[in-house]
C-alpha cells in the first residue's frame, strides 16, 4: 500500500472525503459538517505565537518591548498570501493591533513562512506546530495576543466505507491521531 499526501484547502479535503475519492484528512473541525463528525478524532488545538529571529533585533530591546505591537512595526515580516482564514485572521489581528502590516515576504505555504523565519530573514505569526524547528536561543517566541482565542482543533477525518474496505480499524485511527498529536 502507498501513502499518498497532498495539500489541498479544508473544502476540498472535506468533499474528498465525502465522496470517497481522500481516505483521510487532517484538517480543522470547524470545516467539517456537524452530521460528519462522527467520523473525527482530536489531533491538538492550534495556537499562534509571534517568532521573531533574535539577530533582526536591535541592541537594546528586550523581550518585554517586543510583545508590544508598536515595536512590531520595524519588523520586516512574512506572511502567506493565500488568502485563507488564517492568513485573514492575522491580517486582520495586526490591523486591530494598529499595525500597519506589509509583510516583506508573502508566501503560499506556511511552510514557507517557518523557513523564511528559521533562516532568520523575518519574523512571522506561526501556529504551534510550526515551533518546533527553532531554537529558543536565536528566537523570541510567545503568545500572539491578537489571536489568543482564535485557536482551531485539527482533527483527523475519515471516511468510513474506505476504513471498512481496507480493514482499518477504530483503534488504529485512535494511534494515528494520537501519533499526529504528539508532533505538535
Amino acid at each position: 500500500a502507498i501513502l499518498r499526501t497532498d495539500l489541498l484547502r479544508s473544502r476540498a479535503l472535506v468533499e474528498g472525503i465525502a465522496d470517497g475519492t481522500i481516505d483521510l484528512a487532517i484538517l480543522r473541525k470547524d470545516a467539517i459538517p456537524e452530521a460528519n463528525r462522527h467520523n473525527c478524532l482530536p489531533i491538538c488545538r492550534l495556537s499562534f505565537h509571534l517568532c521573531v529571529p533574535r539577530r533582526l533585533l536591535k541592541p537594546g530591546m528586550t523581550d518585554a518591548m517586543l510583545a508590544r505591537p508598536q515595536t512590531w512595526q520595524a519588523l520586516p515580516f512574512a506572511a502567506g498570501r493565500d488568502n485563507s482564514q488564517t492568513d485573514k485572521a492575522i491580517r486582520e489581528a495586526m490591523t486591530r493591533a494598529e499595525v500597519d502590516f506589509r509583510p516583506q515576504f508573502e508566501c503560499s505555504s506556511m511552510l514557507q513562512v517557518q523557513q523564511l523565519v528559521r533562516e532568520g530573514h523575518c519574523a512571522a505569526v506561526l501556529p504551534n506546530l510550526a515551533l518546533g524547528c527553532l531554537n529558543p536561543t536565536d528566537f523570541v517566541i510567545f503568545p500572539f495576543a491578537p489571536l489568543a482565542t482564535y485557536g482551531r482543533q485539527l482533527v483527523l477525518h475519515w471516511n468510513s466505507r474506505q476504513m471498512q474496505r481496507r480493514g482499518i480499524e477504530k483503534n488504529q485511527l485512535r494511534a494515528i491521531a494520537a501519533d499526529f498529536g504528539s508532533v505538535g
